[in-house]
């Protein structure tokens, strides 16, 4: 690791000033970002996004929809009560046409920037999953011997019941994201209330559209049923049982017990579970998940943030290369590190601050300020 002098800025090696201008640059534009990988997703392919990205963003979105429209499909039948054709009722239990999906991708309405930013956080989180296990394969390998227990194997057996009951909670949710080849999947059960919300509406709006075609069928009873069918859908929805929710309910149960250190959190990663990770940096910083995973995602922003929380060095660096030594050339990590020591504490503190600003209030600002800004200082 190469050392630094406190102050130095020659170009080669990043002081604390640069490192702190870096981070500041993205602090309000979640929404923009948002707002470019909506374009990305939406183009042909040579648009920004890899084709990697690309492609399981497209999968996770299709997959999604697919299973919200089987499941409206399912309680609309349960509410027609024998109103309508036998023959209709078939087809809408088949699994053979796809009815809302095709509808939905037409609209424009799932270019979503809150929706598409999940896609985005969900691809990088199984990117990052594999990249982790790939890891830890492999220096188990070198080292020749057994490894340590996983953490949440140590935290299933605590003698904290609550801890226990919630690594088990965080097992199953875990458990969720991927299908049976291992590949990601997007269930409903972790979708954000507002995107459930809009998601089902949408697709008894695309249902209707199709429905209503249906010279056989009144179109105020195909209306009745389907508002009927999207309130038991939501009604169903509990986002406490998202993986998100049950990474931030444990490690704030870990805080309360004292035990959310640097270790545990260095430790999780070890183990490939970013979530719990990226919820224990959470907890300790006073920032929303969504918004600690955005910082943690941009390697200047997580090394201020790593400051601001007042992790020792040795496991900053280890958090810092185990989220982005695959994607980021090393000697850029380095001055990172090096940057890491220049940084005060106080300093970091003040420079998370408008992350810990409640979410909708910084959305509404930065729109405020793009608003203002596409109009010209002018009245």
């Amino acid at each position: 690791m190469r050392a630094m002098e406190p102050g130095q800025a020659n170009g080669m090696t990043m002081d604390a000033e640069r490192l702190l201008n870096e981070a500041a640059r993205t602090v309000d534009n979640g929404g923009g970002c948002a707002v470019a990988t909506v374009a990305d997703l939406f183009l042909p392919a040579e648009a920004r996004l890899n084709d990697r990205q690309r492609g399981t963003m497209i999968r996770l979105l299709t997959k999604l929809v697919q299973a919200i429209e089987q499941d409206l499909r399912r309680r609309f039948i349960n509410h027609v009560d024998g109103n309508i054709p036998d023959e209709l009722v078939d087809m809408i239990a088949s699994d053979q046409i796809e009815i809302i999906s095709p509808l939905l991708f037409r609209s424009g309405l799932l270019e979503d920037t809150e929706l598409v930013a999940l896609l985005k956080r969900r691809t990088e989180e199984h990117r990052l999953v594999r990249t982790l296990r790939l890891k830890a394969v492999r220096d188990a390998g070198e080292a020749g011997a057994m490894p340590p227990a996983p953490l949440l194997d140590r935290l299933l057996e605590s003698s904290e019941v609550r801890i226990a009951e919630a690594a088990m909670a965080l097992l199953i949710a875990e458990s969720r994201r991927h299908d049976r080849f291992q590949e990601p999947l997007l269930a409903r059960t972790d979708l954000p209330a507002e995107i459930q919300h809009r998601m089902v509406w949408w697709s008894a709006a695309a249902f209707r559209e199709h429905l209503r075609r249906q010279a056989s069928v009144e179109a105020a009873f195909i209306d009745r049923a389907l508002v009927a069918a999207g309130n038991d859908a939501l009604a169903a929805h509990d986002e406490s049982e998202a993986l998100e929710s049950r990474a931030l309910q444990l490690a704030r149960l870990l805080a309360d017990c004292g035990k959310l250190d640097d270790e545990l959190i260095v430790k999780a990663l070890d183990d490939a579970r970013p979530m719990l990770a990226i919820a224990g940096l959470s907890i300790r910083a006073g920032i929303d998940f969504v918004s600690t995973w955005e910082m943690a995602m941009a390697p200047a922003r997580l090394t201020v943030l790593l400051r601001a929380i007042g992790m020792e060095r040795a496991s900053a660096i280890s958090v810092l290369f185990a989220l982005h030594q695959d994607g980021d050339a090393p000697d850029r990590l380095i001055d990172l590190a090096a940057a890491y020591e220049a940084l005060e504490g106080r300093q970091a503190q003040n420079a998370i601050g408008p992350w810990k600003l409640d979410s909708f209030y910084r959305k509404a600002i930065a729109e405020l300020a793009g608003g203002l800004g596409g109009r010209g200082s002018g009245r």
